[in-house]
């Protein structure tokens, strides 16, 4: 039996786990929505996908922004919890325990990172937590102006410069100034 035949009959077998070919046709025809949603199932939406998805951002400081917002990133406290490491005090303000919440904007460091942000675009708020910081994105993200889709641009490529000048710190114990690092941010955005 040829390769194609065998996934022919593979596929008709898949069609009949799911309930047969009358449970995956609309108006007569067969329907590959109607399989994936099958196969899939339904599921909600997130309520930041419009950060991620809608966002003009490097497919780089996107991925990193989609790991940070699931707290995905190995962050200090994580890595001492695999006993990796055996400090998990915050690499760039030493005054804290490293975690998502901290890293982003709780630490002074990267407060005035991002307060430095929000100054640019002329929004007149302090930041926040990281969860705060992630709500109140998400409800900029909604709106069509060109100054909420620069802030979600700004937001991602944030995320990105913090967790590599983080990364920089911990592997080669360097650490760009506030002015270079608020630099390299705005190179990002308008590259």
């Amino acid at each position: 039996m040829s390769w194609a035949l065998k996934k022919i009959f593979g596929c008709m077998s898949l069609v009949e786990s799911i309930g047969g070919w009358d449970d995956v046709q609309k108006n007569g025809m067969f329907s590959i929505n109607l399989v994936n949603k099958k196969l899939c199932g339904v599921h909600s939406k997130v309520p930041w996908r419009r950060v991620v998805c809608n966002n003009s951002a490097t497919p780089k400081s996107l991925f990193i922004l989609w790991l940070v917002i699931w707290k995905r990133v190995p962050t200090l406290n994580r890595l001492i919890k695999w006993n990796i490491v055996t400090s998990d005090n915050c690499l760039l303000c030493s005054s804290s325990s490293e975690s998502v919440e901290h890293l982003f904007f709780e630490c002074g460091f990267t407060f005035q990172i991002w307060q430095k942000v929000l100054n640019i675009l002329q929004f007149t708020r302090s930041p926040t937590g990281f969860q705060a910081e992630l709500d109140w994105i998400v409800k900029c993200s909604k709106k069509n102006g060109g100054r909420h889709k620069l802030l979600v641009m700004f937001f991602a490529e944030t995320m990105y410069s913090i967790w590599l000048n983080r990364n920089d710190k911990l592997c080669n114990q360097h650490r760009k100034t506030l002015i270079e690092l608020f630099g390299d941010i705005q190179l990002k955005v308008a590259g």
